[in-house]
C-alpha cells in the first residue's frame, strides 16, 4: 500500500462526520434537554480551543507516528463513550475528551501530510502540496459521504453513527503503522512552548506572524458564516432533509476547491485575498437573492462559498507549513486556528443573534460588508509587506 493511499484512509478515518447532522437528535433521544446539549456543545469548544496549542506542541514533541495513534485511539474511546452516553456526568466526560480529541487532530493531518511529501519521491515542496491536496480531498469527501448517510443510520439505529465512526479510526490504526517514520529537525530555540511562542517575538519571524495572520483571516471568514447555513435553509423553506443536501453541496464545493489545490498555479496574495473577496461576493449574492424573491440564487451562492473556504484555508496552511520546522510545525498550524477561533467566539454568536432577530440572509448581508473590510485589509498587508514573505510562494513553485 503506497504512502499516499495509506495517508488518505488515515484522513478520512479522523474527518468522517456521520455525528454532524445527528448529534442534536442523539442526544435528545437519550433524555437530554437543548440545554443540555448547548452546554455540552459550549463545553466541547472551551475545551478544544484551549487545547489547541497544547496538543500542538504535544505533537511536535512526540513525533507524528505517535500522534496519529493518539488521535485515531482516543477518536475510538470517545465516540463509544459518546454513543453510551446515560447521564449528565457522562455526557461532560465524553464532550471533554472529544474537545481534546478534536483540537489534536486540528494541526496534526496537515503537518503530517506536509511531512510525508517533503520527504517522498525527492520532490520536496510540490510532492508537499500534493499531500496537503490529498488531505484535503479526502476531508471533503469523507464530509459528503458523511452528510449523506448519516440519516440513514440514525434512522438504523440512534448509537450507529458514532458506532461506525469509532470502529473505522480503530480500523485505520494498523494503516497508520506502515506510514514511513518523519525524520525530526532539531531547534533548540523551540524546545518549550514557551520558548516556541517567544521566538514569533523575533524580526526574523515576521513571515510566519504575518502567514498566521493572514490564515487566521482566512478561516474566520469562511467558517464563522457557517453558522447561520441552517437558518438561511429554514427561511428558503427547505425541510430537514433538504438541508441535508444542502450541506452536501457545500461538501461538493469544498471538494472541488481541494481538488485545485496544488494543480492551478495561484500565487498567495490573490488566493487567500481572493477566498476573502469570494466569500464577501457570495455572502451578497445571498442576500440579494432573497431581496430579490429568488431564494435559489441564494441557495447555489452558499454553495459556492465552500469553493472559496477549501481553497483560501488550504493555501493558508501551506504557508504555515512551509515557513514551520518539523519540531515546530504542527504547533504553528494550532495557533492559527487558535487566533481564528478566538475571534468566532465573537462573530458566530453574533451572526447567530442577527438571524435570529432579524433574518439569516441579513446576517449574510451584513457579514459581506465585514469581510469587504477584511479584503481591503488583508490586501494592504500582504502587498505591503511581500518581502516579508520569506521564501517563494510554495503555490507558486508548484
Amino acid at each position: 500500500m503506497s504512502t499516499r493511499l495509506r495517508f488518505g484512509i488515515v484522513v478520512i478515518a479522523l474527518e468522517v462526520q456521520f455525528w454532524f447532522p445527528v448529534w442534536l437528535l442523539f442526544l435528545l433521544d437519550r433524555g437530554f434537554t437543548t440545554g443540555q446539549a448547548a452546554l455540552a456543545d459550549g463545553l466541547f469548544r472551551l475545551v478544544a480551543t484551549a487545547c489547541e496549542v497544547p496538543v500542538g506542541y504535544l505533537s511536535d514533541r512526540i513525533g507524528r507516528k505517535k500522534s496519529l495513534y493518539l488521535a485515531l485511539g482516543g477518536t475510538a474511546a470517545t465516540f463509544l463513550l459518546i454513543a453510551s452516553v446515560q447521564n449528565a456526568f457522562d455526557l461532560a466526560v465524553a464532550w471533554t475528551a472529544w474537545g481534546v480529541v478534536w483540537a489534536l487532530v486540528s494541526g496534526l493531518l496537515t503537518a503530517c501530510g506536509w511531512e510525508l511529501g517533503m520527504q517522498t519521491g525527492g520532490k520536496g515542496a510540490s510532492e508537499a502540496v500534493r499531500f496537503v491536496r490529498i488531505r484535503r480531498v479526502c476531508a471533503a469527501a469523507a464530509m459528503l459521504v458523511s452528510l449523506l448517510t448519516a440519516g440513514l443510520l440514525y434512522d438504523a439505529r440512534p448509537a450507529l453513527p458514532f458506532t461506525i465512526t469509532a470502529l473505522l479510526a480503530a480500523a485505520a490504526i494498523p494503516v497508520a503503522a506502515g506510514l514511513p517514520d518523519i525524520a525530526r529537525e532539531a531547534d533548540s530555540a523551540q524546545a518549550s512552548l514557551p520558548g516556541g511562542i517567544r521566538a514569533l517575538k523575533r524580526p526574523a519571524a515576521a513571515p510566519m506572524r504575518l502567514a498566521l495572520g493572514a490564515a487566521a483571516v482566512v478561516l474566520v471568514a469562511g467558517w464563522s458564516i457557517q453558522m447561520v447555513f441552517q437558518p438561511l435553509g429554514l427561511e428558503a423553506g427547505l425541510d430537514a432533509r433538504s438541508i441535508s443536501v444542502l450541506f452536501a453541496g457545500y461538501a461538493v464545493a469544498q471538494l472541488v476547491g481541494a481538488w485545485c489545490v496544488g494543480r492551478v498555479k495561484w500565487s498567495r496574495v490573490p488566493v487567500l485575498v481572493g477566498s476573502v473577496l469570494g466569500t464577501a461576493v457570495l455572502c451578497l449574492g445571498v442576500w440579494t437573492g432573497f431581496r430579490a424573491g429568488a431564494p435559489a440564487i441564494s441557495l447555489a451562492c452558499l454553495i459556492l462559498l465552500g469553493l472559496c473556504y477549501s481553497v483560501g484555508t488550504a493555501y493558508g496552511d501551506i504557508w504555515v507549513s512551509g515557513l514551520a520546522h518539523t519540531s515546530n510545525r504542527a504547533t504553528m498550524l494550532s495557533l492559527s486556528s487558535l487566533l481564528g477561533g478566538a475571534f468566532m467566539i465573537f462573530t458566530r454568536p453574533a451572526l447567530g443573534m442577527i438571524a435570529g432577530e432579524a433574518s439569516a440572509a441579513a446576517a449574510f448581508g451584513i457579514w459581506a460588508v465585514v469581510c469587504c473590510f477584511l479584503t481591503l485589509a488583508l490586501w494592504a498587508v500582504l502587498a505591503k509587506r511581500k518581502t516579508l514573505a520569506g521564501a517563494e510562494d510554495v503555490a507558486e513553485s508548484t
